[in-house]
């Protein structure tokens, strides 16, 4: 068995949100009372003030995506862990999805299991957002 081969991958960050960095849903709904409806217009050209445009930030994630990839070998195990708007962008990558349907691809909760198989020509997506064992960790 070989070694496992950490990394980290500052390309893999979260997008920047600016002035609203850190706070929570609520409070930026409560500033920005039309987010939604200039989310939902502007896809990935949203940006929130002094932040990263949306479309920016999956550009980012996917091309070092892409890079980490192109090393990796069939039969080749890879585990990422990353904040779940990063995680999107590289399940886009991999399904092929346009940069503006990305945001709405999928749930993705914390500790949201993806398992993906590469057979040298495709991915296959076998699971997104896999959350069961967390319930049975904390017995629910």
């Amino acid at each position: 068995s070989s070694p496992i081969k950490a990394m980290a991958v500052d390309n893999f960050n979260e997008r920047n949100f600016g002035d609203y960095e850190m706070r929570k849903w609520k409070e930026v709904f409560e500033d920005i009372p039309d987010l939604r409806k200039r989310w939902r217009e502007e896809k990935d050209r949203f940006k929130f003030p002094q932040g990263e445009v949306l479309g920016d930030f999956i550009d980012r994630v996917q091309k070092a995506f892409s890079e980490v990839l192109s090393g990796h070998r069939v039969g080749e195990n890879m585990l990422f862990v990353a904040h779940g708007g990063s995680v999107k962008a590289m399940l886009g990558y991999l399904l092929r999805t346009p940069r503006e349907h990305i945001i709405n691809l999928c749930e993705q909760d914390n500790c949201g299991i993806n398992f993906i198989t590469f057979d040298g020509k495709d991915y296959k997506v076998n699971w997104i957002n896999y959350t069961a064992y967390v319930r049975e960790l904390n017995g629910i």
